[in-house]
């Protein structure tokens, strides 16, 4: 292996992103931050957020189907690039001549992460793909002869050690958390200790293009970044690869960040960046031990920007929102299914519909933004049960809703539940999120869960003697597109 100086040694990042999904990934942003600390400057970064990779983008099917107001992208300068993307991706490899590849995907962006590396593996540019679905999938990632490493779970120190290796003409095959093709089979090497929180830099966007800073919210866009607070998750959700992570860790995957740091980052990105909206990357950020809310909340008045975050309905008392007060902030929580059953037996969320219908209340009379996270399309669900869900909205008196076609990833329950019971084959890889299910039930058909999807926000809102209206604006035929139009018009007058 050639040696290079830290300066010439030349890292290209990929992100095959979905298209328009315009909020900047924590990984590549923490991973550029790591490399630049250690001294690795050259650094490039190919995103394929901005090229029209799909007809229509996951934002744009869902602000169709009444999930949140339509927004004009060019108000900020954003525009759809119109060259083609395979081509541009040759074009900046060729010109680049990068050492190093190293490639983020996840199920959904899999394809596409593919079809590129296609088009330059006669370079034999050494290749490392990170990400959930090579975490869970690594033989059959490594299994693609234009891939060449992968790194399991966390990446900031595995990485480093990669490109210091390289760069000094190092064997790479001995190093934690990635395992190596090699001639005589896969190197599997065993997992490093978690990276402390505390000890990591700013997460580095000067990576990307400003174009990519902006992010919709209630039909404006806003210079939005993600501000990791916390990493992992307690609980076990069947729908969610958090618990697979804790496994690869010995459950010991849940970690805080210390809060002064956070808001040393807060401040330093606010100034860097023009930050106008803050995203929390948090499981549960209500969860918070309240001492710790309280301190964070109090270092927040100096940030003093609009913020959101996610959170669980247990979460959601008088108590813990009044530390809150005079912010102003944005929230959602999972309902994910109306049916307790299904939310208990099948998601293995144990929380019961009047604990949801409490916590809404409360935010109901706070007059809090925000909005439920819900899910159809599950295994064994019926249209009973997702008309169950649907009520549970009603009955809460929801203000935004996010619905979403359940997707069995690799590396939670579900997936396995639903190979056990046939309702997608072993090797299946998702190729399109949250818009058309791929599960293949017997009691309701993917064409059936589309059209309750764009409907789903007019059963919650209308009056039920609408619904059977609404119901013939479930097809996608002449007569179904039409009533659909019809009702949206007024959905957009009266409920958003």
């Amino acid at each position: 292996m050639t040696e290079h100086n830290k300066d010439d040694f030349r890292i290209l990042f990929v992100y095959p992103n979905v298209m328009l999904q315009n909020m900047m990934p924590i990984n590549l942003s923490l991973l550029s931050a790591c490399l630049k600390e250690a001294g690795f400057n050259n650094i490039k970064l190919f995103d394929t957020t901005l090229y029209r990779t799909q007809e229509k983008s996951g934002d744009e099917i869902r602000a169709d189907f009444l999930q949140f107001r339509k927004w004009d992208m060019s108000e900020v300068g954003i525009k759809i690039k119109d060259t083609d993307v395979y081509e541009d991706f040759k074009k900046t490899v060729n010109n680049y001549k990068p050492h190093l590849i190293a490639v983020t995907m996840t199920e959904v962006t899999y394809e596409i992460a593919l079809n590129l590396l296609e088009t330059i593996k006669d370079l034999k540019i050494p290749t490392l793909a990170g990400g959930a679905f090579p975490t869970f999938s690594p033989e059959d990632t490594l299994a693609i002869d234009c891939i060449d490493m992968v790194c399991m779970g966390e990446g900031e120190k595995a990485i480093v050690e990669l490109c210091e290796k390289m760069s000094q003409g190092k064997e790479v095959s001995d190093i934690p958390n990635i395992w190596v093709k090699s001639k005589s089979g896969i190197i599997k090497n065993p997992m490093r200790e978690l990276v402390d929180l505390d000890e990591l830099p700013f997460l580095d966007f000067t990576i990307y293009e400003e174009q990519r800073f902006y992010r919709p919210n209630r039909g404006k866009l806003f210079k939005t970044l993600p501000i990791e607070i916390s990493r992992g998750c307690p609980y076990n959700c069947t729908f969610c690869c958090a618990s697979s992570y804790r496994k690869m860790y010995d459950n010991n995957y849940l970690r805080f960040k210390d809060t002064s740091l956070v808001f040393d980052e807060l401040k330093h990105q606010k100034e860097k960046y023009g930050l106008e909206f803050v995203y929390f990357t948090s499981e549960s950020f209500l969860s918070m031990p309240k001492k710790k809310l309280i301190d964070f909340m109090e270092k927040y008045k100096e940030i003093d920007l609009p913020f959101f975050f996610q959170t669980r309905p247990e979460s959601i008392t008088y108590d813990r929102l009044k530390i809150l007060d005079g912010f102003d902030f944005r929230l959602s929580i999972g309902i994910e299914s109306g049916n307790e059953k299904i939310r208990q037996e099948v998601l293995n969320r144990k929380v019961s519909n009047e604990k949801i219908k409490k916590a809404t209340s409360i935010l109901n009379d706070l007059d809090i933004k925000y909005g439920t996270n819900n899910m159809i399309g599950l295994p064994g669900e019926t249209r009973e049960d997702i008309f169950d869900t649907i009520k549970l909205n009603r009955e809460c008196e929801t203000k935004d809703l996010n619905i979403f076609i359940f997707t069995p990833f690799r590396g939670t329950k579900l997936h396995e539940v639903c190979v056990e019971e046939g309702y997608i084959q072993k090797d299946h890889i998702t190729q399109e999120h949250s818009m058309m299910s791929s599960l293949e039930m017997p009691q309701i058909s993917s064409e059936e869960l589309y059209g309750i999807l764009r409907t789903f926000p007019l059963y919650v809102k209308m009056p039920e003697e609408k619904w059977p209206l609404i119901e013939r604006a479930e097809k996608f035929d002449e007569e179904g597109n039409k009533v659909y139009e019809e009702l949206s018009e007024i959905y957009r007058e009266q409920y958003m």
